[in-house]
């Protein structure tokens, strides 16, 4: 299987259960520069992203995941137990093929290419997703395509009166819906919290 990037994929051990992929932008390392990364060819640095979730599985030690919990479950999980079985629900990979020297620093636009658009494809095309949950603006401005040929948009308004999309991807026969949320590295308030809460309960209970 070939998805054409540096860094391997998170897939959970029940991801084929409820097929829900959550795809971030770019890995945090601070070891090396953006453009160097590629070039280590270190299997340490290959599994870089999986190892970030296995030790905050373990240790409760990233930040930004403990505010993606927040934003999924209501509150961050206290327990090692409960992480293990909600990470393993989900496929994670991020959208550029590099690292990032610390959380909260935008990469340079050279780096969005079209062969992370043709990477991202073939994941879905590869895993078959039927929810993905698009981390911020950036990454979701740069998903391949557009509404005249890959995407259709369908507007929602919730009983709490928040009103949202959902984007619907269409690609090689998997029909996939799509949910952009706040980044978790991002500034929130608790009523941004809650939004992206509602928002995921929505979309994850007419799927799953």
């Amino acid at each position: 299987m070939n998805t054409n990037n540096f860094f391997s994929i998170f897939k959970g051990e029940f991801y084929e259960l409820c097929r829900c992929m959550i795809l971030g932008e770019a890995h945090v390392c601070g070891e090396c520069e953006p453009a160097q990364c590629q070039q280590l060819k270190d299997q340490a640095c290959v599994e870089g992203h999986i190892r970030m979730i296995n030790d905050h599985i373990k240790n409760n030690c990233v930040r930004t995941y403990r505010r993606l919990e927040k934003e999924f479950l209501g509150q961050p999980l206290e327990c090692e137990k409960e992480r293990w079985q909600w990470y393993n629900r989900f496929l994670f990979t991020n959208f550029l093929g590099i690292t990032m020297p610390q959380s909260g620093t935008a990469p340079d636009e050279k780096f969005y290419s079209k062969a992370c658009q043709k990477r991202f494809l073939n994941i879905v095309m590869n895993f078959k997703p039927r929810c993905l949950f698009v981390l911020g603006d950036r990454v979701f401005s740069h998903l391949p395509g557009d509404e005249s040929d890959l995407w259709t948009k369908q507007p929602i308004k919730l009983d709490n009166g928040d009103s949202f999309d959902i984007w619907t991807l269409h690609h090689g026969g998997n029909v996939v819906q799509t949910l952009k949320l706040l980044h978790p590295a991002s500034r929130m308030s608790e009523k941004n919290f809650e939004r992206m809460y509602y928002r995921i309960r929505y979309l994850m209970e007419k799927n799953l």
